[in-house]
């Protein structure tokens, strides 16, 4: 039996651990025989299920106790203005459909290397020497700005989701995008392995942007510790009082699908999920009224 030895780093997750695996090619390509036909819908589930096997076999260790720290007799601040500046010049906070459009198609060469300097700027910081609601704002920052350079690096794309790596097939956020601390990350990373577990504020979902018509608000100013509390409120406010966020018609609730992908963020369970919306949401009365609950999500870019 021919055996072949492949060395497979830990994709997409920092502190990679390099194990060598044997692997048995004849049942690898009996594996993949059997999913090969003429068809080219055939084909092409054969190379997602081949990417599946070899990426199963790579080992993730997220270090998250390192990412907790924080400083929080530091008086460092981080400088956003280079994003801010970008946020003046192309997002336009005024449509008349209530979502935050940024004009991808206009940023300049100029702008946009502003923009990698800004990136890079970031890359610079250490976290750890941050006080708490510093350090919050980075991070949130962090992701909205790298995201928008992804949209930049590809654009013009219909959605985010048409960005796909080798190591990240089903869009950009797994991809490892930037490196802090010495450590690459992903912006699932930054968003579900060091926002969400450190912080344990659900409002961290209406603060991230994923450049999508169906996602809360890329806010037109930027986040920082002295607005950051304010922010967050007016993120979720907004989010919840928009038809993408929340609407009931005829006893009908639908929510985004934000409130399902992360309803343990929210609650135990979904009478929980309508209790945390009823916080922000103008008529909860209505709420309580509706039969059932839909869930939907737009993936258009937020252009």
């Amino acid at each position: 039996m021919l055996l072949f030895v492949v060395t497979v780093f830990s994709l997409n997750r920092f502190k990679t651990n390099v194990v060598t695996i044997v692997v048995t090619i004849k049942q690898v390509l009996s594996l993949i025989e059997t999913f090969i036909t003429k068809s080219l819908f055939m084909r092409s589930v054969t190379l997602l299920l081949s990417l599946l096997l070899f990426t199963s076999l790579s080992i993730a260790k997220f270090d998250f106790e390192f990412w907790q720290t924080h400083d929080q007799t530091s008086k460092k601040m981080v400088d956003h203005s280079s994003w801010q500046a970008l946020l003046d010049q192309y997002l336009n906070s005024e449509d008349p459909s209530g979502i935050n459009r940024f004009n991808y198609s206009m940023v300049s060469k100029k702008d946009k290397q502003s923009l990698e300097k800004y990136i890079n700027y970031l890359q610079t910081i250490q976290p750890a020497t941050l006080n708490q609601n510093e350090q919050f704002s980075y991070w949130i920052n962090t992701y909205n700005a790298v995201t928008v350079n992804l949209i930049l690096d590809k654009y013009p794309v219909d959605s985010i989701k048409e960005i796909r790596f080798l190591t990240s097939p089903f869009g950009p956020w797994d991809k490892n995008i930037i490196k802090v601390s010495g450590e690459k990350l992903s912006l699932n990373d930054i968003e579900h392995n060091i926002l969400r577990p450190k912080f344990k504020d659900p409002r961290i979902h209406f603060a991230v942007n994923c450049a999508s018509l169906g996602c809360p608000n890329l806010q037109p100013i930027a986040f920082t510790a002295s607005n950051i509390e304010t922010l967050l409120e007016q993120s979720a406010h907004e989010f919840m009082n928009h038809p993408r966020g929340v609407l009931v018609q005829n006893n009908q609730i639908t929510l985004s699908k934000i409130f399902e992908w992360y309803a343990d963020d929210f609650g135990q369970n979904e009478p929980d999920v309508l209790n945390y919306v009823a916080q922000y949401y103008a008529k909860p009365e209505l709420l309580k009224n509706g039969s059932s609950v839909q869930y939907k999500y737009d993936w258009d870019l937020n252009q």
